[in-house]
């Protein structure tokens, strides 16, 4: 009968394994991540190329979060003292939600953009315009769903998600369960009531005016 002490140990070694290879992993993706973003080309097919390995390295990158997050609990049920890599995680954690605030509100903007451009003509244009507006459409929601994985993570660890959560509903124009919790509800209020006091002081003037 194998020694339960042993287990434990072998349990230990193995996760702490894999927590190397996971944090090293994540620091190359990081960095290539940042590369392919930064590798933009005017070439279609190298430029789909580039976008085919950027999804594919964002994707493996939050999965990879997910299975840092999973191991931490493992080494705490374990009885090992994970502090410092809940403190690593927890900072990959922050960056990554940041990064994906930012490429969802590009491609918000992107979107955007096209369609305040002015209508095209010929069916040739019609077409090209048809696929640029799908493939933004895409990068939109796959932006949103990145920026929603992260959230879930990140309320899985405890970390705060109010504001991040506000600007989701912002910026989706959806509203969610989300908007009910206290610290949600609270930040759009403000920001409501904020409007609309800026809104009298632009228009009240104007108001006044007319009503005499």
């Amino acid at each position: 009968e194998e020694d339960p002490k042993e287990l434990v140990a072998v349990g230990r070694k193995v996760i702490v394994a894999e927590l190397k290879v996971v944090k090293s992993e994540l620091r190359r993706l990081q960095k290539s991540i940042r590369r392919l973003r930064a590798d933009k080309s005017e070439e279609p097919e190298a430029e789909l190329e580039r976008q085919e390995r950027l999804g594919h390295d964002e994707q493996l990158f939050d999965e990879l979060l997910a299975r840092y997050h999973h191991a931490t609990g493992h080494l705490e049920s374990l009885g090992v003292d994970s502090k410092e890599e809940n403190a690593r995680l927890d900072g990959f954690l922050k960056d990554r939600v940041d990064d994906a605030r930012s490429m969802y509100k590009l491609a918000l903007d992107q979107k955007a953009e096209l369609a305040a451009e002015p209508p095209v003509t010929s069916d040739g244009e019609k077409e090209a315009r048809k696929k640029v507006a799908q493939a933004l459409e895409a990068k939109v929601a796959a932006a949103k769903g990145t920026l929603e994985k992260v959230l879930e993570l990140m309320d899985a660890r405890g970390i705060e998600t109010a504001e991040h959560r506000q600007f989701l509903i912002e910026a989706s124009g959806e509203i969610t369960a989300d908007v009910f919790e206290k610290e949600v509800a609270i930040g759009l209020l403000q920001k409501w009531v904020g409007s609309i006091k800026q809104w009298g002081i632009d228009n009240g003037p104007r108001l006044i005016f007319k009503g005499l």
